[in-house]
């Protein structure tokens, strides 16, 4: 506000002056037609008359101008600094208004940047929070794909041994005139779907301890164990006999002696691959020892030698 007053003053000042200026001209003027007129007391008229007056009147003026030739220079030096101080101004402005828009402009990009950033932290937020989300649903999948693989697909198991080994392990008796003493493993698909064997190793030996279980048919050798490629197919609760196997050792009368008196006990052991209607491999081992007292396999070695997958 004492700006705008003090700029107001000075204008009225400058107007002031201006005016007494143009009063003290009128005056002047006046005092110079008079003079014009005392020196020349005779009345014309007509042309000569009109030129004499602007004669007159043009020395009159050159005469004012001369003597006052000061007083004009300083009424045109403040108009001068008027014009000049208000130029200045409006330029102080201008820039002053440039200044504040480079501030604005400033703090808009400043504000634009915390804004990005901002957006940046909260976008990268979501994306760690929709990542995590996509990593916990791919686990709820994979847990539901397994909870599904595992109540729809196969489960093979053995449920027993067939075999003609009794006889032949009668104390003091004799297997003159019995058949060939043979094995035949049974297997049940006890899941929802069918399931495809697609290897065997199967083995009936006598041994004090329970035996090694063969490895799997990739790892084995047919020099090593008597593993087959063999296919198939099993429904659900479905059985399956494995072809008659035997004991090429079990004809040695110093071996029968020894199962008969306990030195040794017959084993029937194996491993068998399948897959389910997945296409997932699965591995059933077993492990049965024959139990003469009550003339059937039972299960021996432990879960080391009993299991599935």
């Amino acid at each position: 506000m004492p700006r705008v007053w003090l700029r107001w003053l000075l204008i009225i000042a400058v107007a002031g002056i201006v005016t007494g200026a143009i009063f003290f001209v009128d005056a002047t003027d006046i005092s110079s037609r008079q003079k014009i007129a005392d020196s020349h007391p005779e009345q014309q008229t007509g042309d000569a008359r009109h030129k004499q007056d602007w004669t007159a009147q043009i020395a009159a003026a050159s005469d004012w101008l001369d003597r006052h030739r000061e007083w004009l220079n300083v009424i045109s030096t403040i108009f001068i600094a008027v014009f000049t101080g208000t130029l200045w101004r409006a330029t102080t402005r201008l820039w002053q208004t440039s200044q504040d828009q480079v501030h604005y402009a400033e703090r808009a990009i400043t504000s634009a940047e915390k804004s990005a950033e901002r957006q940046s932290l909260d976008l990268n937020r979501s994306i760690a929070v929709t990542e995590r989300q996509v990593a916990v649903a791919e686990r709820h999948l994979s847990t539901y794909e397994e909870s599904v693989k595992r109540v729809q697909r196969g489960y093979l198991s053995v449920t027993g041994i067939e075999s003609t080994f009794a006889p032949h392990l009668i104390p003091g008796g004799t297997v003159a005139g019995l058949p060939s003493p043979s094995i035949r493993v049974v297997v049940r698909n006890h899941g929802r779907t069918p399931i495809n064997i697609i290897t065997s190793a199967i083995l009936t030996e006598p041994h004090a301890a329970p035996p090694d279980i063969p490895k799997p048919v990739g790892l084995a050798t047919t020099t090593t164990y008597p593993a087959e490629m063999i296919f198939v197919i099993i429904g659900r609760n479905r059985k399956h006999k494995f072809p008659d196997i035997g004991s090429v050792r079990f004809s040695d009368g110093n071996v029968r002696d020894e199962l008969r008196s306990g030195a040794l006990s017959l084993y029937c052991y194996g491993r068998i691959t399948y897959r389910d209607i997945f296409m997932d491999q699965h591995e059933t081992v077993f492990c049965r020892r024959y139990d003469a007292l009550r003339h059937e396999f039972v299960p021996d070695g432990g879960e080391e030698r009993n299991y599935n997958t």
